[in-house]
Protein backbone atom coordinates (compact mmCIF):
# COMPACT_ATOMS: atom_id res chain seq x y z
CA UNK A 1 0.00 0.00 0.00
CA UNK A 2 1.42 3.20 -1.09
CA UNK A 3 -0.07 6.91 -0.32
CA UNK A 4 -0.25 8.76 -3.89
CA UNK A 5 -1.56 11.81 -2.60
CA UNK A 6 -3.53 13.13 0.96
CA UNK A 7 -4.59 16.13 2.85
CA UNK A 8 -3.60 17.02 6.03
CA UNK A 9 -6.94 16.68 9.06
CA UNK A 10 -6.64 19.32 12.10
CA UNK A 11 -7.82 18.01 15.58
CA UNK A 12 -11.87 17.59 15.49
CA UNK A 13 -12.73 20.94 17.48
CA UNK A 14 -15.07 19.79 19.83
CA UNK A 15 -12.77 16.51 20.29
CA UNK A 16 -10.63 18.71 21.56
CA UNK A 17 -12.69 21.31 23.94
CA UNK A 18 -13.85 17.58 25.41
CA UNK A 19 -10.35 16.37 25.78
CA UNK A 20 -10.88 13.42 23.72
CA UNK A 21 -7.81 11.50 21.99
CA UNK A 22 -7.09 7.69 20.65
CA UNK A 23 -6.85 5.83 17.61
CA UNK A 24 -9.68 5.43 15.08
CA UNK A 25 -9.21 3.00 12.30
CA UNK A 26 -10.60 3.44 9.06
CA UNK A 27 -11.25 0.95 6.10
CA UNK A 28 -10.96 2.52 2.56
CA UNK A 29 -12.37 1.05 -0.45
CA UNK A 30 -10.64 2.40 -4.10
CA UNK A 31 -11.59 2.68 -7.45
CA UNK A 32 -9.28 1.48 -10.05
CA UNK A 33 -7.07 4.40 -10.04
CA UNK A 34 -6.56 4.04 -6.12
CA UNK A 35 -8.83 7.05 -5.40
CA UNK A 36 -11.03 6.27 -2.31
CA UNK A 37 -14.71 5.82 -3.18
CA UNK A 38 -15.72 4.91 0.16
CA UNK A 39 -14.93 4.69 3.80
CA UNK A 40 -16.31 2.76 7.16
CA UNK A 41 -14.39 3.02 10.61
CA UNK A 42 -13.72 -0.34 12.01
CA UNK A 43 -12.76 1.72 15.63
CA UNK A 44 -12.48 4.86 17.41
CA UNK A 45 -14.04 7.18 19.41
CA UNK A 46 -17.53 8.72 18.10
CA UNK A 47 -16.02 12.34 18.03
CA UNK A 48 -13.15 11.84 16.23
CA UNK A 49 -14.67 8.90 13.26
CA UNK A 50 -16.63 11.92 11.07
CA UNK A 51 -13.84 13.64 10.34
CA UNK A 52 -11.36 10.59 9.61
CA UNK A 53 -14.23 9.83 6.96
CA UNK A 54 -14.28 12.83 5.47
CA UNK A 55 -10.18 12.96 5.59
CA UNK A 56 -10.05 9.37 4.02
CA UNK A 57 -12.02 10.22 1.21
CA UNK A 58 -9.67 12.46 -0.27
CA UNK A 59 -6.98 10.32 -0.55
CA UNK A 60 -5.40 8.34 -3.25
CA UNK A 61 -3.36 5.48 -3.03
CA UNK A 62 -1.31 3.03 -5.61
CA UNK A 63 -4.50 0.68 -7.05
CA UNK A 64 -4.18 -2.84 -5.30
CA UNK A 65 -5.15 -5.83 -5.92
CA UNK A 66 -7.93 -5.78 -2.75
CA UNK A 67 -8.89 -2.08 -3.96
CA UNK A 68 -9.01 -1.38 -0.74
CA UNK A 69 -6.42 -0.58 2.51
CA UNK A 70 -6.57 0.53 5.90
CA UNK A 71 -5.82 4.14 7.43
CA UNK A 72 -4.95 4.61 11.00
CA UNK A 73 -5.29 8.02 12.39
CA UNK A 74 -3.79 8.71 15.62
CA UNK A 75 -5.16 11.66 17.93
CA UNK A 76 -3.34 13.04 20.92
CA UNK A 77 -3.25 16.19 22.87
CA UNK A 78 -0.25 17.50 24.43
CA UNK A 79 0.45 20.33 27.10
CA UNK A 80 3.94 21.57 24.90
CA UNK A 81 3.31 24.34 22.69
CA UNK A 82 4.18 22.76 19.06
CA UNK A 83 6.23 24.23 16.42
CA UNK A 84 3.80 24.53 13.82
CA UNK A 85 1.29 26.35 15.91
CA UNK A 86 -1.09 24.45 17.68
CA UNK A 87 -1.81 21.67 15.36
CA UNK A 88 0.35 19.52 13.54
CA UNK A 89 -0.33 16.50 11.09
CA UNK A 90 2.39 14.45 10.19
CA UNK A 91 2.11 10.83 8.00
CA UNK A 92 4.33 7.76 8.93
CA UNK A 93 4.44 5.53 5.41
CA UNK A 94 2.59 3.54 4.58
CA UNK A 95 -0.88 4.37 6.76
CA UNK A 96 0.16 5.57 9.80
CA UNK A 97 -1.47 9.87 10.52
CA UNK A 98 -0.92 11.52 13.83
CA UNK A 99 -2.64 14.76 14.38
CA UNK A 100 -1.47 16.50 17.52
CA UNK A 101 -3.07 19.83 19.37
CA UNK A 102 -2.06 21.48 21.77
CA UNK A 103 -4.60 20.72 24.93
CA UNK A 104 -4.02 23.91 26.79
CA UNK A 105 -5.11 26.31 23.88
CA UNK A 106 -8.79 25.48 23.09
CA UNK A 107 -9.85 28.21 20.95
Amino acid sequence: MKVVDFVDLGYPQLARQARIQGVVVVWAKLDEKGKVVDATALSGAEALVPSTLENARKWRFQPNANEAVVIVYNFRLTDAELRSGCSHFSLEPPNFATITACANKIQ
